[in-house]
């Protein structure tokens, strides 16, 4: 990927905590992800521990059965735990990949659906570490997702892949 685009992501992404600076960010991943856009995932929060973003109850999320489909659920959990990785790690410097997602659903979601990712302090510190001295590293994020009623209706899991962009062998 571009290095200028990925500079501009990490600068966005440092004003996260500020509503407008959210907005821009939600905006530019819109644009920049097509994959993402007919899902109308709003931001609502991004700071170093926490994620948390929206998905709404719309027709092009529907499955065969009027609730929202299993895939936009898993999307807007990996999303929202990938974009926590982005906050606390420049995408400039480094390569970010989830290699693998693990979805329960416990009930079927028929409102507007919010996932929270959280990681602590001691986990990112662990992380930021062990990252000087390792080629990559692998961390393990879960993200629940909830409906309008504070329901939990999925847990995702994902195991994420960090690696300094110089230490990438690009085919």
């Amino acid at each position: 990927m571009n290095i200028k685009i990925l500079k501009t992501i990490d600068k966005l992404i440092t004003k996260s905590e500020s509503r407008v600076g959210l907005f821009s960010l939600q905006k530019l991943f819109m644009l920049g992800i097509p994959f993402n856009k007919p899902h109308s995932i709003k931001f609502l929060k991004l700071t170093q521990n926490e994620s948390s973003l929206m998905m709404l109850n719309k027709r092009l999320n529907h499955n065969h059965l009027g609730g929202i489909h299993a895939c936009a659920i898993a999307t807007l959990g990996e999303f929202s735990a990938g974009l926590l990785l982005c906050k606390n790690f420049e995408m400039a410097k480094y390569r970010v990949i989830m290699k693998d997602i693990h979805v329960d659903f416990l009930k079927q979601a028929r409102s507007n659906v919010t996932a929270k990712a959280q990681i602590s302090e001691e986990s990112l510190s662990t992380l930021k570490n062990k990252i000087k001295s390792e080629d990559q590293v692998t961390i393990c994020l879960e993200t629940n997702v909830y409906n309008e009623a504070e329901q939990k209706v999925a847990l995702i899991t994902t195991n994420w892949q960090l690696k300094d962009w110089s230490k990438t062998k690009m085919k």
